[in-house]
């Protein structure tokens, strides 16, 4: 994670929260950065980015099992994120 992007959020500057994790992501895409950006852009009101990244962040972490599901679920403060895990962990079950 990029501790400008955490700093910026800390500061509620969210603009350039989500700018540095969109460019840390740009260098590798990991599940708590996904998370972070998908966070921002529900912060910022772009629901349809955040539920856009929560998806790439469900396939992300399903091909860990889901012990990592369960984390990312605990860490998220975005309803975006938590939507997109509820229907995918709903479909699975099914």
């Amino acid at each position: 994670m990029d501790a400008e992007a955490v700093r910026a959020r800390a500061e509620n500057d969210h603009p350039r929260a989500l700018e540095r994790a969109e460019a840390a992501r740009a260098m590798r895409a990991t599940a708590s950065l996904l998370l972070f950006i998908a966070e921002e852009h529900e912060h910022l009101g772009h629901l349809p980015i955040a539920e856009a990244f929560s998806e790439q962040l469900q396939n992300l972490v399903f091909t860990g099992g889901q012990s990592q599901v369960d984390v990312v679920l605990m860490q998220s403060r975005s309803h975006a994120v938590r939507k997109v895990f509820a229907a995918a962990v709903e479909f699975i079950a099914a």
